[in-house]
């Protein structure tokens, strides 16, 4: 099943970059190699030495190649969007023991865009990487050779020339199965990012950026939009998705573990509200089908309706070219079951591969830190 992970991943990888060709001819290819060393956050015991080699993970680092594409000014989504840039990537992440951890190949996608101008030829950005990794030691706090990666970056970026940028910044990683199988400890590290980028033809998106003032943040008004009707703003978006999972629980007061893989479905609907060219916001109705439920009762199988939720939920969502994140956070309002009762959040990348049509993958949680499933889904926005 852990190879669903690579196909959906490596489909949408093909998909969008499909969708870009067919919508935009005239684009700014780039290549970026990139060298991460990061330091380990100690939580789990596993990384400050409590394992069965008795050492210390302290530190990793990794090295990336990275391809991407940037929008020309000239197209419709280059105007709204003239800094966005997207695109594939590959890394080797190293933990420099590989006999207690492994060394995991990752595929991710990312995409990025300038937050504000510092000066004619310094920029602050932000990039988000999502993708799957490959090559883990099965541990006490990793349980799957497979592994979400989530990476998320704050680089200063020096424009040296047409051809040539320099990155340097802060940067997060998470590293998680999504409870598909325990344990799922995971890692988190946090870090630096240093990389150089050659673009394959003269960038206008670049030379556009030194007649700005420096200090100018990115996010501005649209007057096209200040101008729609409340009605006209509106979107509705509509997706199903499904996954599987891992589920424990307190019996006699010990954690039981259960390994086995049960289906989780769910189906959101999401009326959306655009404030500005970047940012919507509206309500959510969250159904949600979990067959893992209630496993500490002694019940064979149970009914449907006893393992189904249906919450309400607020969300906002950021919107790019070709991509959105969708943030949420909602209560079950309706269900039967204890196991599913209480808050939770959400976390969704949307992949557009036409402008109604969108691939999606997410994560949700039952709290803030308690994970409860992976989403791989398909939506419409209407």
């Amino acid at each position: 099943m852990y190879k669903a992970i690579a196909t959906y991943f490596i489909g949408l990888m093909i998909l969008c970059s499909a969708a870009a060709n067919a919508m935009e001819h005239n684009v700014t290819h780039s290549v970026t190699a990139e060298v991460r060393p990061v330091l380990n956050m100690p939580t789990h015991g596993f990384y400050r030495g409590y394992n069965d080699m008795g050492k210390a993970v302290p530190y990793a680092a990794s090295v990336h190649l990275k391809y991407s594409f940037s929008l020309s000014t000239e197209s419709k989504l280059g105007q709204l969007y003239p800094s966005v840039y997207q695109g594939v990537g590959v890394a080797m992440h190293s933990f420099f023991n590989h006999d207690l951890t492994g060394t995991p190949i990752i595929m991710y996608l990312f995409q990025g865009s300038r937050i504000a101008d510092l000066g004619k030829r310094v920029s602050l950005d932000y990039e988000w990487n999502l993708g799957a990794s490959y090559g883990w030691k099965v541990n006490e706090v990793v349980g799957s050779r497979w592994n979400i990666y989530i990476n998320v970056g704050l680089p200063f970026t020096w424009h040296a020339s047409t051809m040539c940028d320099l990155s340097f910044g802060p940067e997060y990683t998470h590293f998680s199965n999504g409870d598909t199988t325990f344990p799922n400890g995971g890692a988190n590290t946090f870090g630096l990012r240093l990389g150089v980028t050659w673009k394959g033809q003269r960038a206008n998106n670049r030379e556009h950026m030194t007649e700005k003032a420096p200090g100018r943040l990115l996010i501005q008004g649209d007057p096209e939009l200040q101008k729609q009707r409340a009605a006209d703003r509106m979107s509705y978006d509509l997706f199903i998705y499904g996954a599987w999972r891992a589920d424990r629980y307190i019996h006699e007061h010990k954690l039981q573990i259960i390994n086995e893989h049960y289906a989780v479905a769910g189906l959101t609907f999401n009326p959306l509200y655009r404030l500005n060219r970047y940012f919507c916001i509206g309500p959510g109705l969250d159904i949600m089908l979990d067959r893992s439920t209630d496993l500490n009762k002694e019940t064979a199988t149970l009914p449907l309706s006893n393992q189904t939720a249906l919450g309400l939920s607020a969300k906002a969502e950021l919107t790019m070219a070709y991509f959105s994140i969708n943030l949420g956070a909602g209560y079950n309002v309706l269900t039967r079951t204890n196991d599913l009762k209480g808050f939770y959040t959400t976390y969704n990348l949307k992949a557009f591969v036409s402008h109604k049509l969108f691939l999606t993958i997410g994560y949700r949680l039952g709290t803030v830190n308690y994970a409860h499933n992976l989403m791989f889904g398909v939506g419409v926005r209407l």
